[in-house]
């Protein structure tokens, strides 16, 4: 633009300098332009190098201070394997180990031996920490014993109570023929036989009675005809299994009450 610029300017009066700086602008400024967006590439891959090679110092500082914790807590844990690897690596007596001690020329030297080799050297070198591993062991070896007794008492209980679960129903078994009767001993009794059998409603026989039947009487009436669902009486399906209802709650009622007195009954004859 600048060269077209100047040579508008000179079009009139040098004609020839014009045409070279109209046409000779654009390659020009084309270049200019390039070298302008390469040196921006240029600035722009050199921050993102920059912040790539400082995630990479950061996450080897991070990586270094991981290493080095570890190495502090196995000195701290096996403090006397770790005395021992300061000799044989460095030939350095120490009478104790401080994080101060785990410099960054030590800890891969360190590291290059497993949690269990320091164990195992711990318990060659420290009475004391075999005598921890001892305690360890025994308090492992008594709370498994202390198990073992908890179920062998829980399996034991458990065999008593079927024990005496057992007997109770043998008692209630042999007592069955006397309890049974004691229950329904408030029965009534057929004219006929010595059954016991329990009725819920004094019946009176319809054709006898109707014309002077109590309110009682005609409630009796309609509860039999819905139970038995007569069809000669119009007995709807609502009146139907309202009855049936009544006379299963009536039923299970008795039912409860006479396995309750039986339960009572047989248990205190069982003692």
């Amino acid at each position: 633009m600048v060269g077209m610029f100047v040579g508008f300017m000179f079009v009139n009066t040098v004609p020839i300098l014009a045409f070279i700086c109209i046409i000779g602008g654009i390659p020009l400024g084309r270049y200019i332009g390039g070298q302008i967006e390469e040196s921006r590439e240029q600035e722009r891959a050199a921050i993102e190098r920059q912040k790539r090679e400082k995630a990479h110092r950061e996450w080897e500082e991070a990586r270094k201070k991981e290493k080095r914790e570890k190495v502090v807590s196995l000195s701290i844990k096996y403090p006397e394997a770790t005395k021992d690897y300061f000799k044989t690596h460095w030939g350095i007596t120490k009478y104790s180990i401080s994080a101060y001690d785990i410099t960054d020329d030590k800890v891969e030297m360190l590291l290059s031996h497993s949690e269990y080799e320091y164990q195992r050297k711990e318990e060659q070198l420290s009475a004391a920490y075999r005598a921890k591993i001892e305690a360890q062991k025994e308090a492992e070896r008594r709370r498994q014993e202390a198990k073992r007794e908890a179920e062998r008492r829980e399996t034991e209980r458990k065999r008593r109570e079927e024990e005496l679960a057992r007997q109770r129903k043998e008692a209630e078994i042999r007592n069955l023929p006397t309890t049974l009767p004691a229950c329904v001993s408030s029965w009534s009794t057929h004219s006929f036989s010595s059954l016991k059998h329990k009725y819920y409603y004094d019946y009176y026989t319809y054709s006898v009675y109707k014309d002077n039947a109590s309110s009682s009487m005609w409630n009796t009436w309609r509860t039999v005809w819905h139970f038995k669902n007569d069809p000669s009486k119009n007995v709807s399906s609502y009146e139907h299994s309202n009855a049936l209802r009544n006379v299963i709650v009536l039923v299970e009622d008795l039912k409860s009450a006479t396995i309750i007195q039986y339960t009572i009954k047989g248990r205190f004859m069982s003692r």
